[in-house]
């Protein structure tokens, strides 16, 4: 942030302030590529692992629900 403070005062006349805000600006950074699978960084392969297989089980569960219940897919 661009405050006031003594080193910059020794280098920079300041005016007093008249309106004091806690807003920022956001400024890009100049490299701001991402490789593709950057999102999986977060989390551990063996979690990442864990939540695909999870999700393929749950989907075959429903599916296997609904196939046999008598107002899932093929209602009766």
């Amino acid at each position: 942030s661009f405050s006031i403070n003594s080193a910059r005062s020794q280098v920079i006349d300041f005016t007093s302030p008249f309106f004091s805000t806690s807003l920022g600006i956001l400024v890009r950074t100049r490299d701001t590529a991402a490789p593709i699978g950057a999102f999986m960084w977060p989390l551990h392969w063996s979690m990442w692992l864990g939540i695909f297989v999870s999700l393929h089980v749950t989907a075959v569960f429903l599916t296997l629900y609904e196939w046999h219940s008598p107002f899932g897919m093929t209602p009766r």
